[in-house]
């Protein structure tokens, strides 16, 4: 099932992985009834300079044997994720969006429930076999959790058991793009133990991590925010 996974993994992502100049980014908003909205965003403006080429053209390169989607192409699936996301239970006003010219992909949404949110991204990614389940979020009145998955954790655990398979080569170029996780309340958070990577401002809680880290220790995906 992994292998199935990660043979689909984004063509895009492979051309990235080349020079790890990406920053991948998640921002939750979360109201105190429990809905709210998201957006993912794939930030590769800094790797314009490689995908340029990669994307204008149509012939049969290939990376890692796969063979290059053309910009056509990779608008039919965007079209493709919002149709399926505007379909989604407790889903509603999803945009996609994305940029060419300085290739930044955005998927927002709104959210009815934090049940209906992890129900959409974990059946999203594996409808469309790119991604195991990936989180649950929990909140009460008193916490906020962001907990990763067991099958995202066996990913991790089964590339480094195969340092020469696709995951782990993927994982290793992409070492040192970023990742950035950002939420925001309706009231503060408390503060929390100074740290580069992570901060507390205002009704703002946001942290950011080399993929590589996170490879290197999947826990690090979790968050338990504190009110």
């Amino acid at each position: 099932m992994i292998q199935k996974i990660t043979k689909r993994i984004g063509l895009c992502a492979l051309a990235l992985s080349m020079t790890a100049c990406f920053e991948l980014s998640e921002e939750i908003t979360l109201q105190k009834n429990g809905t709210g909205s998201m957006e993912i965003k794939l930030n590769a403006q800094e790797s314009k300079f490689m995908l340029d080429p990669l994307l204008q053209q149509k012939s049969s390169m290939k990376v890692q044997g796969f063979a290059i989607p053309s910009k056509d192409e990779s608008g039919a699936l965007i079209k493709k994720v919002q149709e399926r996301w505007n379909a989604k239970q407790g889903i509603s006003n999803t945009q996609m969006e994305i940029n060419w010219d300085q290739y930044i992909v955005k998927l927002k949404f709104n959210f009815a429930s934090l049940p209906e949110l992890n129900q959409a991204l974990n059946t999203g990614s594996e409808e469309l076999h790119v991604l195991p389940s990936l989180v649950q979020y929990n909140y009460n009145t008193k916490k906020f959790e962001r907990k990763v998955s067991a099958e995202l954790l066996q990913l991790f655990k089964d590339s480094k058991n195969d340092p020469q398979g696709m995951t782990a080569q993927l994982i290793q170029q992409m070492g040192y793009a970023r990742y950035v996780f950002v939420a925001n309340f309706d009231k503060e958070p408390k503060p929390v133990q100074a740290k580069a990577d992570v901060s507390v401002v205002g009704k703002k809680y946001s942290m950011q991590k080399f993929i590589k880290d996170l490879a290197d220790n999947p826990l690090l995906f979790d968050q338990s925010i504190v009110f």
